[in-house]
């Protein structure tokens, strides 16, 4: 599907793509579930609605035809349409149809587990006694959960009603748990399914209309949110009820789980909520029962905001000193302990610690023992505070200490350790040495790096996450050669090299090979793909020979591909003249008017040219778009 859609034509084309489509179809007898498909799609993207049922009720009469496996594919088809049919739109018949639907399939489901149903903001579509009627259905249904992704009055409205129907609810509702204010329905939840109660039956309910009563006898389960990640908000909401002994039962029973991704959201309400000095008493309470748990960079922040460093820095030296602990678990307290020096400015006695550390790193078996898991971590600390600070002898003391860690990494062989901890370490190191004018220095470093996986490859090794390590690493090394601007060495790397894996630089970017490294590209740290950084690397240096056309042909390409980065268009404004650059512009902007960068850059380009109302319009479009977009 994404190569189908990467292929569309700008919409535009969109009535003459659905004719030739059409004309393909038009003599067939009989079509193929795919030729369905793609007529569905034509009619879709002109907004034939009447079509569109035609194809749905085609759908639906192949899948009454259709053996018991190829039952399984139709219930999927026809349980996304029905989410995109919802989701588009803004009838409240069409949405609660289709949650009535997702209701009665969980309640036929004999498979034992549990569905999962994503509600919208009910309340605001239809009011609130309407969205009440469904909500109750749903949550006294045997084995069906509901999942809210924004916090809105429908999902206030659920948690009150849920408590009203304790005793009446059909599965746990741990998704409900997201809020501070959970305390009351996690506990009543937690006593009412610590009682076993027998299963009722459900009855069967017939509903007409579209995508068909398929999805009434097919069954499809989903997973739930887990229990933790509801424990989570409870133990934070007995925080801010001044219940912290409770709380800290929870974090203990959750033990390494208690990091989830909910976690940063609630510790943002609760210092916003002045609770800072609350959670500081928590953590620190948490911490002296037991260090080993994941919650000393919480505590180091939270103890700065209410300044107490001085008992955080207390306990983290405690902690470090306890002859208890295990090897692993005393390197975790050990780097928290840097990291709870640092937070609290003591960066002499930081960097003290992490000389230390650089130490432990060089002479143990796994060199990963740093807090940031890669090779060479704290020498690269070291130098990176040096920078901060403007302290060249840190600076060269810490790139020392992590020249001699891959050292090590070389002489040992790759085998031994971490890929990913080796990657970032040796992606890092390079950006250091690049920065400080040392980029021979970098150079020479990838150069061994790519001859070890060259030998490594040789010998049958393979990356133990899924890249290609020869590819990865050709892409670290023009990346190097690119921020030296020695973009002849990358144009003979790109025709030369015998190791990139594919015969075009189109294929690496459709791949998105190479794209789980974090290669040191110039001044970017962001999430682009390596194989996009790598097509403008590409283009720059095609440009810096002469051959504009062919740097453009790569450019646009990667603007199809991530319509929302900078680079690409900053490439393009280098590359076109102000004519075709606009038309360009306006193109990009018509396939999606949700992203405001083709704006953004069309009203840097007017600006270019002192068309100044113009460009400021354009700004001012842009800005309605997204206002929070700070670029």
């Amino acid at each position: 599907m994404g190569e189908l859609l990467g292929a569309l034509p700008p919409p535009k084309a969109w009535d003459s793509l659905a004719d030739l489509i059409e004309a393909r179809l038009a003599d067939k007898e009989s079509l193929r579930l795919n030729e369905i498909g793609l007529r569905l799609l034509a009619h879709t993207l002109v907004a034939d609605l009447d079509s569109q049922k035609g194809d749905v009720a085609e759908l639906e009469k192949r899948s009454k035809e259709a053996g018991a496996n190829e039952r399984y594919v139709f219930h999927s088809v026809f349980e996304q349409l029905a989410q995109a049919i919802a989701a588009t739109s803004d009838d409240p018949g069409i949405v609660f149809n289709m949650l009535e639907r997702k209701l009665l399939q969980a309640s036929r489901d004999d498979w034992g587990e549990k569905s999962s149903i994503s509600v919208p903001n009910l309340v605001a579509l239809a009011g609130a006694e309407r969205a009440a009627g469904f909500l109750r259905r749903a949550l006294t249904t045997e084995k069906v959960t509901l999942r809210f992704y924004q916090e809105h009055e429908t999902a206030k409205l659920a948690r009150r009603l849920c408590l009203e129907l304790i005793e009446e609810l059909g599965a746990p509702q741990w998704g409900l748990i997201s809020t501070l204010d959970s305390v009351e329905l996690y506990e009543a939840i937690e006593e009412r399914f610590a009682k076993k109660k027998p299963k009722a039956e459900t009855a069967a309910v017939d509903l007409p209309g579209l995508p068909g009563n398929l999805l009434n006898e097919v069954g499809g389960g989903h997973v739930d949110y887990n229990h933790r990640q509801a424990q989570v908000a409870y133990m934070y909401g007995l925080v801010a009820n001044g219940r912290s002994q409770d709380a800290v039962k929870v974090a203990r029973d959750l033990g390494p789980y208690g990091n989830l991704y909910l976690d940063q959201d609630l510790i943002g309400v609760m210092q916003r909520a002045g609770y800072a000095g609350e959670l500081n008493d928590f953590l620190h309470d948490l911490l002296t029962t037991d260090p080993t748990l994941p919650y000393w960079d919480k505590y180091a922040r939270i103890a700065a905001i209410a300044e107490d460093t001085d008992r955080m820095l207390g306990l983290a030296r405690k902690a470090a000193d306890d002859a208890k602990l295990t090897a692993d678990q005393e390197a975790m307290v050990y780097s928290m302990l840097i990291t709870a020096l640092l937070a609290a400015d003591e960066t002499e006695a930081g960097i003290k610690e992490l000389r230390k550390l650089a130490a432990l790193e060089r002479d143990a078996v796994n060199p990963d023992a740093d807090d940031m898991g890669a090779l060479g971590g704290a020498g690269i600390r070291i130098a990176e505070i040096g920078t901060l600070l403007e302290r060249r002898e840190w600076i060269d003391e810490g790139i020392k200490l992590a020249l001699e860690n891959c050292e090590k990494y070389r002489k040992a062989g790759p085998e031994e350790f971490n890929q990913y901890g080796r990657d970032v370490g040796i992606v890092r190191l390079v950006e250091l040495l690049t920065a400080n004018a040392r980029a021979a220095e970098a150079e020479a470093l990838l150069i061994e790096d790519l001859k070890s996986a060259v030998q490594t490859a040789g010998d049958g090794q393979s990356s133990s996450y899924g890249t290609d390590p020869l590819q990865s690493r050709l892409i670290e090394l023009t990346a190097s050669y690119a921020s030296q601007d020695r973009f002849a060495d990358v144009l003979t790397f790109l025709d030369a090299a015998a190791w990139w894996g594919v015969d075009d630089l189109a294929k690496l970017m459709a791949t998105g090979s190479g794209d789980s490294m974090l290669v040191g590209f110039p001044g970017r740290s962001d999430e682009l793909g390596a194989s996009i950084r790598m097509s403008l690397v590409a283009a720059r240096a095609l440009e810096d020979s002469g051959e504009k056309t062919e740097a453009l042909r790569i450019v646009n390409a990667a603007v199809d591909a991530n319509p929302a980065d900078d680079d690409c268009y900053a490439a393009l404004l280098r590359l076109m003249e102000p004519g075709p650059l606009e038309a360009r512009l306006n193109e990009l902007f018509s396939r999606d008017q949700f992203e405001e960068r083709p704006l953004i850059w069309k009203a840097r380009s007017l600006l270019d040219r002192n068309r100044l109302q113009e460009a400021e319009e354009t700004a001012r479009q842009a800005i309605s778009i997204d206002p929070s977009d700070g670029d």
